[in-house]
Formats: C-alpha cells, sequence, structure tokens
C-alpha cells in the first residue's frame, strides 16, 4: 500500500512546480500601460524606457518621439534633424529619412508609445571603430528586421546618429 501512495505523489506536479508555471513574468499589469514585449528574434531583448539625456539610447528615444509627435509636422523634424551627425545635411534628413522614420515607427515601439513616452527594445549592440555604437533596434512586424542605427560622440561629446536605416 504504501508503494502505490508514493507513486501516486510522484506522478502529481504541483501548481508552483518551475516546468508548470513558466519564468515569473507577469500576465498582466498592475499599470494601465499593455505589459512589455519580448521580441522572438532579439538577443538581448533590453527594454529602453526613460534612458539618460546623455546617452546613446536617449537619441533613439528622441528620433522615435519625433516620429510618432502628432504636433506640427515642421514642428516635429525640427525636433527629428539635430540629431543628426553634422555630415548629413537637414535636407538629406527630411529626403532619406524622415516619410520612412514616421510610416515605421510604431514597428519599433511598444504600442501604448507616444511622444512623451517612448519604449523600444535593444536586440544587439556592436561596438565598432571611432567610438561608434551600432544598435539594433527590435522590430514588433515579422516581416522587417531589427533596425539598426549607429552613433558616435561629436566633438562636443554628445552623441549623434551617423547611420540610419528605417
Amino acid at each position: 500500500m504504501a508503494g502505490i501512495i508514493a507513486l501516486s505523489i510522484a506522478g502529481c506536479r504541483s501548481k508552483m512546480d518551475p516546468a508548470t508555471v513558466g519564468y515569473g513574468l507577469p500576465e498582466t499589469s498592475s499599470s494601465r500601460k499593455a505589459p512589455v514585449r519580448l521580441l522572438p528574434r532579439c538577443e538581448a531583448n533590453e527594454v529602453v524606457e526613460y534612458p539618460d539625456s546623455d546617452s546613446p539610447e536617449w537619441v533613439v528615444s528622441e528620433l522615435f518621439a519625433a516620429a510618432l509627435s502628432t504636433g506640427p509636422e515642421a514642428n516635429a523634424f525640427k525636433r527629428f534633424a539635430p540629431l543628426f551627425a553634422k555630415v548629413h545635411r537637414t535636407e538629406w534628413v527630411r529626403e532619406a529619412y524622415w516619410t520612412a522614420a514616421r510610416k515605421h515607427v510604431r514597428t519599433y515601439v511598444t504600442e501604448d508609445s507616444d511622444e512623451d513616452e517612448v519604449v523600444f527594445t535593444v536586440c544587439r549592440r556592436v561596438e565598432e571603430t571611432g567610438n561608434k555604437l551600432k544598435l539594433f533596434i527590435g522590430s514588433g512586424d515579422p516581416q522587417r528586421s531589427n533596425i539598426p542605427i549607429t552613433l558616435a560622440p561629436n566633438e562636443a561629446g554628445a552623441w549623434k546618429v551617423v547611420a540610419y536605416a528605417p
């Protein structure tokens, strides 16, 4: 009889068993925000929210905030253009990046992001020569790749975009 009881207990699993509970990530949020998404094609899955103003992530946040802007387009572009290194002429930034950035920005930010609060995911960081940093920003669209944005500090030490492919 004792062998039968031991066998039946061994076959039961507790609801607290790690094999059946998952990774402990919340299924709901206590705030009004949607839960942060984990991207399947994203190595680091580093969620960025409220970055320091002297960081490369802040520049990316500002790019997305300008592209998300619902105000006058001229004002939004004035916020967007200065984030690029001096090698990029303002006309080139408008022609090559601005329209595509506005069109695809929702692919790279969380659903509840807006121009005042941008949340995105860094999938990979690659340090390049010349003090450059390439950040791969996660895409929520399986048809689009993770966007590479290359940044470097200017003479004053402020991070600027040197390569961008929205």
